[in-house]
């Protein structure tokens, strides 16, 4: 297994356990979701996207593992002014810039409340078409895609 695998995989385990400590009380709905496809699920981890929480858990997890880090940025990336903070402002051409949904997941008209962490905000009743627009696709190469 690959060192760049090895530490997403960490990274995972390390977001879900910090996920659940925090939110303790969607605990008992996982596990009852959990053991229902426990026996399915050993066959192939595809049953667990069926899980609810783990995947409202994906949006949260997304802007936590690089997208894209380019192996050298010519030119330089700087903010014009402190109350204009996303446009930015390239020096050359050239520059690498990758994507961020930083922007889009604290627009408050699209997620209520952004600086408070609730992963549940992605299921039902509450998650909305509106919010699915701000979900980004992400990669750290050819069929590595955790998310969308």
């Amino acid at each position: 297994m690959s060192l760049s695998r090895c530490f997403r995989s960490f990274a995972l385990d390390v977001v879900t356990t910090w996920t659940f400590g925090h939110c303790a009380e969607s605990l008992p709905t996982f596990h009852s979701d959990l053991f229902e496809i426990l026996d399915v699920a050993a066959e192939s981890v595809i049953y667990f996207q069926h899980i609810p929480f783990l995947r409202a858990l994906i949006p949260y997890i997304a802007p936590l593992v690089p997208s894209l880090v380019p192996n050298k940025i010519l030119g330089q990336v700087g903010y014009p002014a402190q109350d204009s903070h996303s446009r930015l402002t390239l020096s050359l051409n050239t520059t690498v810039v990758a994507p961020s949904a930083f922007y889009g997941c604290y627009n408050e008209t699209v997620f209520p409340n952004p600086e408070c962490y609730d992963p549940t905000r992605w299921l039902p009743p509450k998650h909305s078409s509106k919010m699915e627009a701000h979900l980004q696709p992400f990669s750290r190469g050819t069929r590595q895609c955790i998310g969308q």
